[in-house]
């Protein structure tokens, strides 16, 4: 939070965010909307107001008709320095939708919900530097045993991975957590090469430059796509982990192939640098790997 208002207190600040949270989102908010959201009285509503106004200055105007505060667009300068995506998890959070009878944000269900309880006990691990005993179902072989060290959980929006160090194949691999079936405690602690800092795929980066797909069958206006990924001069830039950046090629459906050989709509990015893939973990998953 920027222009000095360090010194106001959480609860406080926290009012202050949904006043500017209902400005931007609905162009206006009432003390009412406060006294509802929080629970306060007319007199401490009227105090945020006073103190927004007091710090942010020109962002909002009252109405005295409507008895509310309106956005002042043109004057507008948001006092909590917030990126939008924070933002919007809030608005799929909030309790009345900004007065509306239907959500402002339609989430889209994820059908691969995460294990509470595998989670939970993957995250003590994680958190107190533990290796542990798990099972796991893989495609190709069943149920095995083996012992792992956790360091750091990866979401891809549609499943949860841990990464981890892998005993059985003294390597550091992606694990689905929807696919660990129990998790047990071990004896043999963590020694140094297994722990997190020895990790060099995870803790190297690489640059992924992304443009519109070149095939025409694919992508007719290529100015839509650079549009829709605020493209410079028709480039994306991407900076990603390695040992995740094959998950993020696939989640964004980058055609990775040596010609752009992928025919589909399905495929409006390309990869254009596409040499990274030999610094990426897994990289014959991502697709047109082997064109």
């Amino acid at each position: 939070m920027e222009k000095n208002h360090d010194e106001i207190s959480y609860a406080v600040r926290e009012r202050l965010q949904f006043i500017e949270l209902q400005l931007l989102f609905k162009g206006w908010v009432s003390r009412f909307d406060l006294m509802a959201q929080f629970g306060v009285a007319e007199a401490a509503a009227t105090r945020d107001f006073k103190k927004y106004k007091e710090i942010s200055g020109d962002n909002m105007v009252l109405n005295h008709t409507y008895k509310r505060y309106e956005i002042n667009a043109n004057e507008f300068t948001p006092i909590f320095d917030r990126e939008l995506d924070a933002y919007l998890v809030e608005t799929k959070a909030v309790k009345n939708n900004f007065g509306r009878n239907e959500p402002l944000i339609e989430s889209m269900e994820n059908i691969s919900g995460t294990n509470s309880k595998i989670f939970f006990e993957l995250s003590r691990a994680i958190t107190n530097n533990d290796a542990v005993k798990i099972k796991y179902r893989s495609l190709e072989n069943g149920i095995s045993e083996r012992e792992i060290v956790p360091h750091a959980f990866f979401d891809t929006d549609l499943r949860m991975y841990v990464r981890c160090f892998d005993r059985k194949r003294s390597i550091f691999i992606n694990l689905l957590v929807n696919r660990v079936v129990s998790v047990d405690s071990c004896k043999n602690q963590p020694l140094d090469d297994e722990m997190s800092f020895n990790d060099s795929s995870w803790n190297s980066f690489v640059e992924l430059e992304l443009i519109p797909h070149p095939n025409e069958g694919n992508v007719k206006n290529k100015e839509c796509v650079e549009m829709d990924l605020s493209m410079t001069d028709g480039v994306k830039v991407v900076r990603v982990r390695c040992a995740t950046g094959a998950f993020w090629l696939n989640r964004w459906n980058v055609d990775c192939s040596s010609n752009a050989s992928l025919s589909s709509k399905k495929y409006q990015l390309y990869l254009k640098n596409r040499s990274v893939l030999e610094s990426l973990d897994s990289a014959f998953i991502v697709n047109g790997f082997g064109d």
